[in-house]
């Protein structure tokens, strides 16, 4: 089950991506594909973990404005991630099954 994760370092409340990286996760999204940022902010303890899809708005808008998830660790981060690829996975085959 393959997904991506990029990391990076925020300084502030913002993300710094190049155009490469934005389209880049976001086509692979948009192909089915999983990919991350997962976002550790150097004025906060908390890690975040924001999909792939969301690169456009990673870039336009604060790190606080955008869709993802705040975690206090690794732990329960890997918990949560663990469950998405599950899902989504479980998902494509169901949809391989059902489609032939």
């Amino acid at each position: 089950m393959p997904f991506w994760v990029e990391l990076k370092v925020a300084k502030g409340d913002k993300v710094k991506l190049s155009p490469h990286q934005v389209a880049w996760h976001t086509a692979y999204w948009a192909r089915g594909g999983l990919s991350f940022f997962l976002v550790k902010s150097l004025s906060s303890s908390y890690i975040h973990l924001i999909p792939g899809s969301e690169a456009v708005d990673l870039v336009h808008k604060p790190l606080s404005e955008v869709q993802g998830s705040m975690f206090a660790g690794a732990g329960p981060m890997v918990e949560a991630l663990r469950g998405v690829v599950f899902d989504h996975y479980a998902g494509v085959v169901g949809k391989i099954t059902r489609g032939g």
